[in-house]
């Protein structure tokens, strides 16, 4: 979804640079490591699987972080390493959002994901006008400890609702009901 969006920022004349772990040299704008982008830009967003991840990308742009520079991390994350990596940030004198979103790649193709907002409000409203170039919807939840609640809180109710789907086909299945019949 990250390579969406940097295509999406790049039509609006704003991505600074793209990079991927996996070398994606056809994005726009792409950077040979994660450093190069967050010394070219003024807002670094990170969309990555999971903390450990996070964590490598942290580790390679700190060293680009200072005054002037904002981190806006987009991964599944849960609340203590928000709590670190705004801790990191923030000791860079950077600052930090953590907005994770919901929504597809074709939900993030038609700039129709929501992001789940978390931290200084005065930032959330300072990052709109970007955060708006690749999604429907921006809701400010709180702190960024609640942002990752909210998005960890909806993915356990989509994979509670595919649980009770499964359960019933499965019965019905075992039955002898054909798949063509439900």
């Amino acid at each position: 979804i990250g390579g969406v969006w940097a295509k999406h920022y790049e039509a609006a004349g704003v991505l600074a640079g793209a990079w991927n772990r996996t070398p994606q040299p056809e994005f726009p704008k792409w950077k040979r490591e994660a450093r190069e982008v967050a010394s070219a830009a003024e807002v670094v967003q990170i969309v990555v699987a999971d903390p450990p991840a996070v964590q490598s990308v942290l580790d390679a742009i700190l060293p680009e972080l200072g005054p002037g520079k904002i981190v806006v991390q987009s991964s599944t994350i849960d609340g203590e390493s928000s709590e670190a990596s705004l801790k990191q940030v923030e000791a860079r004198g950077a600052r930090y959002l953590e907005a994770p979103f919901t929504g597809s790649k074709l939900a993030a193709e038609a700039r129709k994901t929501v992001y789940f907002l978390g931290g200084d409000a005065g930032l959330a409203a300072e990052l709109e006008p970007l955060l708006a170039l690749v999604s429907e919807f921006r809701i400010h939840i709180g702190t960024h400890r609640q942002a990752t609640a909210i998005k960890l809180a909806m993915n356990l109710n989509i994979a509670v609702q595919m649980q009770g789907l499964a359960e019933p086909l499965t019965f019905a299945g075992n039955a002898g009901v054909s798949g063509e019949t439900y």
